[in-house]
């Protein structure tokens, strides 16, 4: 989650560098990747191409190899990525044997990705093998493995890293930078997540800037651009600033929607942490209106819920042994290990978990608010 990055090593690539001229090969290794690609090289990458580098990486294990691999990301995000040519070599480069290693956990860092010096490499806190302890951190890492080598907007760097491993990796919640991925929500909630989307996976901010563009003065912009830069361990300043583009939110919101943000319902929802709260924003199986709610406490009634929408809600929780696994992964394990689940004030019935649940209020998608569909508290639309 956060970034540690070896000074030794650093030293050692300026010193390569310099005797470049001598040694042109070692050179290669600290040369910008922009500079290195070529029209051979940036053809088109495949989900199987995807499937192929990562099964091909000798040091992972199946279980890894298969938790890595996850069809439905590399389907969104390489349409994505073949826009390119740059982001195109960068994979053709990070997935070439990736490997997971492990590191003596020191202070409360989970693990870590050094993309200039060991872009193939996760590294994990005292890993071992992979369980329901570290896939939140592995599927975090990888992400950062996936994202553009040259971004350096480093709050939108972690907050999607976050999002999207919760998205696609099936965590039932996000873990890390809480406020600072509500904040990014809260961004997307106002221009779309596409913007945010393409940039951490392609490094092009100008989307995002002509959405900020129109509607902030010179001084808010730049300000605003500063917030997006902030370092994450730095607590003073990550509060500072968390605050100050939060301020700037609420102008950027109210510019363009022409009301007040503290009257919008789902950004209410959540700045509150409103933990019924389902909104999806990279995920397109679930960016949909079936998927996008929140449950009003005022009423309730009994919903009969399949195993799957009960996981998406926290409802069941999947063992195999002692180890927590996804829904999925419990299908897949059925009648092969020793798989089952713990419900939550539930009757299971004919495959059914039936529970009295508040009413569930359905919000517009993404796509609607950006048409201008907004519910407002206390006056839905």
């Amino acid at each position: 989650m956060k970034v540690i990055i070896n000074k030794n090593k650093i030293k050692k690539i300026k010193y390569f560098i310099l005797v470049g001229a001598i040694i042109g090969s070692i050179t290669s290794l600290a040369h910008d990747e922009s500079n290195n690609f070529n029209s051979n090289q940036s053809k088109e990458i495949t989900v199987e191409d995807v499937r192929d580098m990562i099964y091909n990486s000798s040091s992972l294990t199946q279980e890894e190899k298969k938790y890595l691999f996850n069809s439905d990301f590399f389907k969104d995000v390489l349409s994505t990525i073949n826009n390119s040519k740059e982001s195109i070599y960068q994979y053709q480069k990070k997935f070439k044997d990736i490997d997971i290693v492990s590191f003596e956990k020191t202070d409360d860092k989970e693990g870590y990705y050094t993309r200039n010096i060991e872009p193939n490499i996760l590294h994990i806190a005292e890993y071992e093998q992979l369980s329901s302890l570290n896939k939140d951190t592995i599927a975090h890492e990888f992400i950062h493995l996936c994202q553009n080598n040259k971004c350096e907007y480093n709050l939108l760097v972690e907050t999607t890293a976050e999002i999207i491993s919760a998205e696609y990796f099936e965590l039932s919640r996000i873990n890390a930078y809480i406020d600072e991925v509500n904040t990014i929500k809260v961004l997307m909630e106002i221009i779309g997540p596409e913007p945010i989307w393409n940039y951490v996976f392609t490094n092009d901010f100008s989307e995002i800037d002509k959405n900020i563009k129109p509607y902030l003065k010179d001084k808010e912009r730049n300000s605003f651009i500063n917030c997006l830069k902030i370092n994450l361990d730095d607590k003073n300043q990550k509060k500072e600033s968390i605050k100050e583009l939060n301020n700037l939110l609420n102008i950027l919101y109210e510019k363009k929607y022409k009301s007040n943000i503290e009257d919008d319902l789902i950004i209410s929802l959540i700045r509150s942490r409103e933990a019924t709260l389902k909104r999806y924003y990279f995920n397109s199986r679930f960016t949909k209106p079936e998927y996008s709610f929140y449950r009003n406490n005022e009423n309730e009634k009994e919903e009969k819920l399949s195993f799957k929408e009960a996981d998406m809600e926290g409802l069941l929780i999947f063992f195999n042994n002692n180890d927590i696994i996804s829904y999925n992964e419990y299908i897949d394990k059925l009648g092969k290990d020793n798989v089952f689940y713990v419900n939550i004030d539930g009757i299971v019935n004919n495959g059914l978990l039936e529970i009295v649940l508040p009413i569930k209020t359905y919000l517009p998608t993404i796509e609607e608010r950006l048409k201008g569909k907004i519910i407002l508290i206390n006056h839905p639309q």
